[in-house]
């Protein structure tokens, strides 16, 4: 069962663990799924979500596989994805 840990791109800072905003929705989740739960959560949904390459200046997301231990999320877990939140027009 996947857990991911969502780093924002802007700041560098763990913007959210899919344990807290997802505890009932683990099974199956994506990252782009965990991308659009989170920023529910936090009430900033709206627009697309895709995923993209780690370089794009867009990306809104990077996206970690986790461990029970969130601590150091970057150092220690596995990288999976980037996720771009294009807002609508």
């Amino acid at each position: 069962m996947p857990r991911y840990i969502l780093i924002d791109r802007a700041s560098g800072y763990i913007r959210g663990d899919s344990a807290d905003f997802a505890p009932s929705h683990q099974a199956g989740l994506t990252p782009i799924e965990a991308a659009m739960r989170l920023d529910a959560s936090l009430r900033e949904a709206g627009g697309s979500y895709c995923e993209t390459e780690w370089r794009d200046q867009r990306a809104t997301y990077d996206v970690y596989r986790t461990c029970v231990d969130v601590c150091g999320a970057e150092r220690h877990c596995e990288y999976v994805s980037t996720v771009a939140r294009m807002k609508p027009a």
